[in-house]
């Protein structure tokens, strides 16, 4: 089974609009809620390859309750905790000229909480895939998923940065997933070309990363395999409309190509396809567009 954590789950309000203006009245022309949240996202691309996965996670006061309304009209399973003190996130998606965020703070989860959410963690298996991604809730230790790993039997996936990825790179997640701006920000230094993010992306492997994806927005993809195979793609032709959510897509496409073929290289092919489908598309990217965008796919020496 698929698991996949969702600490800081959201409601994303999507505001589309002509021109932004700041200090101005602005009316957008067109708006539309989407469920939100790292974790929560990977689920709802992996359900698209009609893979099942359980999310789990905090949920908190009317937001909470709209998103726990949400995943099950969506025949979605979720065991997630609920917490008294805040509200889950409503974050703002503003497309304009450029793409604009507003992400919320979040309910704030109790020790007991915290703990009851460890009880639920602790009863996946050795063969089973979890998937860690996203900001920790409000007043969690940095150390929260490094915990969780060295309590934890089966194949991480790890998407964050910063700190709390460093913590957690000594329990030897399967993959990792940091963006090029992460790279940048833990290593404290501009990556100029693919080489230079080669060199970081293999760092962090020396520090206990099996896997290291790294996500280069338009310019594709660089990836790190256990076998220290190096591969490098270009991402396919196609019109960007919305990239919110294109790199949890990413994950969920990974994981659904190697559960799929059994091949990192494979798996990372269709990670790329499976980030493309979602950025050219307003929802989450089809199985049959992810198909259709791998055929494009052509490797980079």
């Amino acid at each position: 089974m698929i698991y996949t954590l969702t600490l800081n789950p959201a409601l994303d309000y999507h505001l589309e609009l002509d021109c932004l203006k700041l200090g101005e009245t602005n009316r957008s022309k067109n708006e539309f809620f989407m469920l939100g949240g790292k974790g929560i996202n990977v689920s709802l691309m992996l359900q698209n390859f009609k893979i099942s996965s359980i999310a789990l996670g905090f949920l908190a006061g009317f937001s909470g309750e709209e998103i726990a309304k949400r995943l099950q009209e969506q025949s979605f399973r979720s065991d997630f905790v609920n917490v008294k003190e805040g509200a889950s996130r409503i974050n703002v998606k503003i497309r304009a000229q450029e793409e604009s965020e507003i992400n919320a703070s979040g309910a704030i989860p109790s020790h007991q909480e915290i703990a009851e959410l460890l009880g639920k963690l602790q009863t996946i298996q050795e063969d089973d895939i979890l998937v860690l991604s996203g900001s920790l809730a409000k007043g969690m230790r940095s150390d929260f998923y490094a915990k969780v790993m060295s309590e934890c039997k089966a194949k991480v996936v790890l998407d964050v940065g910063g700190e709390v990825l460093n913590l957690a790179l000594p329990y030897a997640p399967f993959l990792i997933k940091p963006n090029k701006a992460e790279l940048e920000a833990m290593f404290g230094k501009k990556l100029k070309d693919s080489a230079e993010v080669i060199e970081c992306a293999k760092e962090l492997q020396i520090r206990g990363a099996k896997n290291v994806l790294v996500s280069l927005g338009g310019e594709g993809a660089v990836f790190l395999s256990e076998e220290r195979e190096v591969y490098k793609l270009k991402v396919p032709q196609g019109k960007l409309i919305n990239s919110v959510g294109a790199g949890d897509s990413m994950v969920a496409g990974f994981i659904a190509g190697f559960l799929q073929t059994h091949n990192l290289k494979e798996a990372f092919y269709y990670s790329v396809a499976s980030g493309s489908a979602s950025a050219y598309s307003e929802g989450f990217g089809t199985q049959e567009r992810v198909i259709e965008l791998l055929k494009q796919l052509k490797e980079e020496k």
